[in-house]
């Protein structure tokens, strides 16, 4: 019986790799369209940003950035800040797909920019902000960034754009502010320090600031609170601290939106992901419109 379960399961995987193949394509063969895709786009979408990397030999697929025409164009009208977040790909070969979403004069969202690495790597971040920095060199505006603090992409943003201001997402400080309490710790106490930070990062004031952090402290423990902000710049969170503009913005919901979007996606092969990629930009924009 036992043998037969395997066989079983071997026919079912293999079934569905060979159904996969049918309708998706082969995975491997993908990566072979891509320069031709790249060529392509660049003749038919002038004016497009597309670098593909394929290693200094070019035999071997290192990563992809894309940001077509149409949205760099359409940028100007979006408001200077770039909400930024990478989520894994979940085809054959993985990988992680970084993507700069923004947001219109009417907060609707606006793709921008995305690329496929191979991880959450400094050196990955780097590379796709600076291409970043080629499409908006002739910008001219200050550029604000939210994400959440992942330190790959804190160096980059310190590395590309060190004008740039940086906010953290409120909702990513508030689950690790959360955890910094033990499990036994009642919920109604937490919500109440999670409201207290939350008024901290929202004072308009240094002196309203100061006035909110004595009370967290005194409320939340001041070797609990004191440690949590030791590492935590009053600059990448705290309004009356921030040295740019973020417009109410406070959290990276839109990357989080532009991830569920491109949640069936990811497991595409990968010509086939961007291409469909395309799709979705396209798609959400309308979306925005219609609302």
């Amino acid at each position: 019986m036992g043998s037969r379960l395997v066989s079983s399961i071997v026919k079912d995987k293999y079934g569905k790799k060979s159904a996969t193949k049918d309708l998706h394509g082969d995975e491997e063969l993908s990566y072979a369209h891509l320069h031709w895709y790249v060529n392509v786009l660049k003749a038919s979408n002038v004016g497009s940003h597309c670098v593909l990397d394929c290693g200094e030999d070019g035999s071997r697929f290192q990563r992809i950035f894309i940001c077509f025409k149409a949205y760099i164009d359409s940028f100007r009208w979006c408001r200077p800040m770039l909400f930024i977040d990478g989520t894994f790909v979940t085809n054959k070969y993985k990988g992680t797909l970084l993507g700069a979403t923004a947001k219109n004069g009417n907060k609707e969202v606006f793709p921008f920019a995305f690329a496929i690495v191979s991880g959450e790597t400094v050196d990955n971040w780097r590379w796709f902000l600076q291409r970043i920095s080629e499409v908006l060199v002739d910008e001219g505006r200050q550029l604000t960034f939210i994400s959440d603090r992942h330190g790959a992409i804190i160096d980059a943003v310190r590395t590309v754009f060190p004008a740039s201001p940086h906010g953290f997402c409120l909702y990513h400080l508030k689950e690790n502010l959360k955890k910094k309490y033990p499990h036994a710790v009642g919920s109604s106490f937490k919500d109440h320090i999670l409201w207290l930070f939350c008024k901290l990062l929202y004072a308009p004031t240094v002196e309203e600031y100061q006035d909110t952090l004595k009370k967290l402290r005194d409320d939340g423990g001041s070797k609990i609170i004191d440690k949590f902000l030791a590492d935590l710049p009053v600059q990448n969170f705290a309004n009356a601290f921030f040295p740019g503009k973020r417009y109410g913005e406070v959290s990276n919901a839109l990357s989080e939106s532009f991830n569920s979007w491109v949640k069936d996606v990811r497991r595409l092969p990968i010509y086939e992901m961007i291409d469909t990629l395309k799709g979705i930009e396209i798609d959400m924009q309308v979306v925005n419109t219609v609302k």
